[in-house]
């Protein structure tokens, strides 16, 4: 049986001596240096203060931000809007009741920072009135303060336009006239021409006008044509950019302007 023997001497620790001896003929001795263990030290402590190391000193800062956070915690307030949950102002648009919070509102449109922010009576007032605006419009507008996303079809784009211009969010008007010019038609031009006229989309005016000289000869067999004044009827057919072959093309379109109303007959040209 092997017997395990440590030398008790007064030797250093460093410097203690293991050794192992059997009971038979033949010794075998090994030796080995054990590093310096403190009495106050306990194994555990021991192992960790030689394995583990403090990070490397980094003299600049590290800069963390959320991609999600924003949208997050808007899709959350639209959220509580919807559940009328910490809204402190209602729009009243047609007789509808429209519940929102001041700040994001404030926050998005410059109309409505100016009416909560100065000293006018709705910054003291949990019920604005907003009168000659459509109340799915203004909807959709609170929707966009709050998402971002709004949708833009036939049916609500001027009506868009119109309480946009008032809000002061050009960003909607924009995309607003864009889809109008992306839909241009011979049957439509000249009633955009006119409303855009009106609302002071410069661009979507010009673009509009473009369109209809360009396509002359098949604008004036619409009933938008027929149906103009005879201030807009010169300034149409006053254009140099007509794109018509011959000025019998005009006359023709007058002609059948003209037949229109017997009391057309009157007007010159």
């Amino acid at each position: 049986m092997a017997e395990m023997d440590v030398d008790q001497d007064d030797r250093p620790q460093c410097e203690r001596r293991i050794s192992f001896m059997s009971s038979g003929a033949n010794t075998v001795t090994t030796s080995t240096t054990l590093a310096p263990l403190s009495l106050a030290t306990s194994p555990c402590q021991f192992f960790t203060q030689q394995h583990v190391y403090p990070p490397t000193p980094v003299s600049s800062s590290c800069f963390y931000q959320s991609s999600v956070i924003c949208s997050q915690a808007f899709s959350r307030l639209d959220e509580m809007r919807k559940d009328s949950l910490l809204c402190d102002v209602v729009l009243r648009v047609d007789q509808q009741d429209l519940p929102a919070h001041k700040c994001v509102l404030a926050a998005t449109s410059p109309y409505f920072r100016a009416m909560f922010t100065g000293n006018l009576s709705e910054s003291r007032q949990s019920i604005v009135q907003l009168q000659q605006l459509d109340s799915a419009a203004v909807e959709s507008l609170i929707q966009f303060s709050y998402s971002g996303n709004l949708e833009i079809n036939e049916q609500n784009v001027l009506l868009l336009i119109m309480a946009s211009g008032l809000l002061q969010l050009p960003e909607v008007q924009d995309a607003c006239c864009q889809y109008l010019a992306k839909h241009l038609h011979p049957c439509n031009c000249l009633g955009i021409v006119h409303f855009a006229e009106h609302h002071d989309c410069s661009e979507l005016y010009q673009e509009a006008c473009s369109y209809a000289w360009q396509n002359f000869s098949m604008v004036v067999k619409s009933d938008e044509f027929l149906n103009l004044t005879h201030s807009q009827v010169i300034s149409l057919i006053g254009s140099n950019e007509l794109g018509v072959s011959s000025e019998e093309d005009v006359f023709e379109a007058v002609c059948s302007w003209v037949r229109r109303d017997r009391e057309r007959s009157f007007y010159s040209f």
